[in-house]
């Protein structure tokens, strides 16, 4: 993730602790290999985690560098309950990215998802929204 600060230091501290947050984490990008997806997880792939990309992309569509994450697609749609019971077990955080198109739609979805999977052996996912337009 880049961050432009004038003060190196103030930039390497915020380097470091979003390493240190997503360090060993199982994090799921839906949208993983789009615009924005693809960017994120370009970023993310520099630190020793597991990615899990969710997206309806071909096979042969783009995939990272391969740095110190371990990657791997998963092609489902994001408004169905069963692509989110094949790829949620294990996963520390959520970074849902979403069209404006199907913003309102899956406004409801993530309501469910939050209340269906609470976890009690580590509490709630964390969930990041992104929707554009």
């Amino acid at each position: 993730m880049t961050i432009i600060l004038n003060d190196n230091k103030r930039f390497a501290s915020i380097k470091n602790s979003i390493q240190d947050a997503y360090q060993g984490r199982t994090i799921l990008i839906t949208g993983g290999r789009g615009y924005i997806g693809s960017a994120l997880t370009q970023s993310l792939s520099d630190i020793n985690c597991k990615l899990l990309l969710l997206d309806q992309s071909p096979e042969n569509a783009w995939m990272p560098e391969h740095k110190n994450a371990k990657v791997l697609v998963f092609n489902g749609d994001v408004s169905e309950k069963e692509t989110w019971n094949s790829v949620l077990s294990g996963v520390d955080y959520v970074f849902f990215i979403v069209s404006m198109g199907r913003y309102f739609y899956c406004e409801i979805l993530i309501f469910n998802i939050l209340v269906l999977f609470k976890r009690p052996d580590k509490g709630l996912l964390k969930f990041i929204f992104l929707h554009y337009c």
